[in-house]
């Protein structure tokens, strides 16, 4: 019998959470009332699927790239095309909206030169104010995947039972005495202090971890059911106290949840009938992510406006999704014809 897991299922629910908490129409209302909520401990979850998936596969990584440069050439291949495609977009749409013209199109271009190049996340040259600001995660995902493949293929040991342990500890004491919270925007500027890339190789690290976690869970429990039945019970009321919360030290309680939801959920379940469409849906969810800022920072504003009343704001939050969504599933049809083209082209 196939097998699928609920990691599908929880990559659709983060990025709709994160395309709407970023939508200006909850701003108004959030933001006005108290603060940040605490909802962007969801993007920690994408840090520690990532580490997951990293550690899980690393001797397979190993055998097919051989070294920690080769690998992260093939996550660039991977992700590169698409992003470079919504950075030109947004790109076009800026500069026509903020009427930036002549020889400022090109300063522009410099003072992004390391976002274009995936790099943004080293915090050189700027501060949040990219391009595409939500494409820092792309980017410390790439740079803290090159030290982790490194350290797991030529230094494992050490690595997860001495150096990662000890990251984690110092780590998130920095965050917490530093920062207070998870929230990236407080501290990116250069290396030492970047929130961002300290909080996401934690995060990798946790994810890490959790494979353990998922292995020795999968020994110990017949039942798996009653586990993933407690993770949903448990994720509902971590994204409800998120909602609810502010930037505060409950985020590194929920992030100790997360852990444990991101473990049991990556445990393997019998498949339903709407896994299939799940699991398809979860493809362009990297797409939603790339698109969403320059929907709801510049083409939902400049065109329809802010509304007014409740009414509106339901139906203009619908008319943002449904935009994202679409454009998300012609990036996927786009880029799946042009590597069948490619591939055509290789075969003559």
């Amino acid at each position: 019998m196939k097998k699928t897991n609920s990691i599908y299922l929880y990559k659709i629910i983060f990025t709709f959470i994160v395309v709407l908490c970023h939508y200006p129409v909850l701003y108004r209302h959030i933001y006005n009332h108290g603060g940040v909520y605490g909802l962007y401990v969801v993007v920690d979850a994408f840090f520690m699927i990532s580490g997951y998936l990293l550690y899980k596969n690393i001797d397979r990584y190993q055998e097919k790239f051989g070294s920690s440069w080769k690998y992260t050439l093939s996550r660039y291949k991977q992700m590169w095309p698409k992003y470079i495609a919504t950075f030109i977009f947004t790109f076009a749409v800026i500069c026509y909206f903020d009427e930036i013209r002549g020889f400022r199109i090109i300063q522009k271009l410099y003072d992004s030169f390391f976002e274009i190049i995936l790099m943004q996340a080293i915090g050189l040259n700027r501060e949040w104010d990219y391009i595409n600001p939500p494409t820092w995660y792309i980017s410390v995902i790439i740079i803290c995947g090159y030290v982790m493949f490194y350290m797991l293929t030529k230094h494992r040991d050490a690595f997860v039972k001495i150096i990662a342990p000890i990251c984690l500890v110092i780590g998130f004491s920095y965050i917490y005495r530093n920062i207070g919270s998870m929230d990236a925007v407080k501290d990116t500027f250069g290396v030492y202090g970047n929130t961002p890339l300290i909080r996401g190789f934690l995060d990798m690290c946790l994810g890490m971890y959790a494979v353990k976690v998922t292995e020795f869970l999968q020994s110990k429990v017949e039942k798996t059911w009653i586990l993933k039945l407690a993770a949903n019970v448990l994720l509902i009321i971590t994204l409800l106290s998120g909602a609810f919360s502010e930037q505060t030290s409950n985020d590194f309680a929920f992030i100790g949840i997360l852990f444990v939801i991101i473990a049991i959920g990556f445990i393997p379940r019998k498949r339903f009938a709407i896994d299939g469409f799940i699991e398809k849906f979860s493809l362009i969810t990297l797409n939603i992510y790339l698109i969403h800022e320059v929907f709801r920072s510049y083409i939902m504003p400049q065109c329809f406006g802010m509304p007014e009343d409740l009414k509106t704001e339901t139906v203009y939050t619908a008319i943002y999704l449904a935009f994202l969504i679409v454009i998300a599933i012609l990036m996927e049809v786009i880029w799946k014809g042009f590597k069948k083209l490619s591939m055509r082209k290789a075969e003559k």
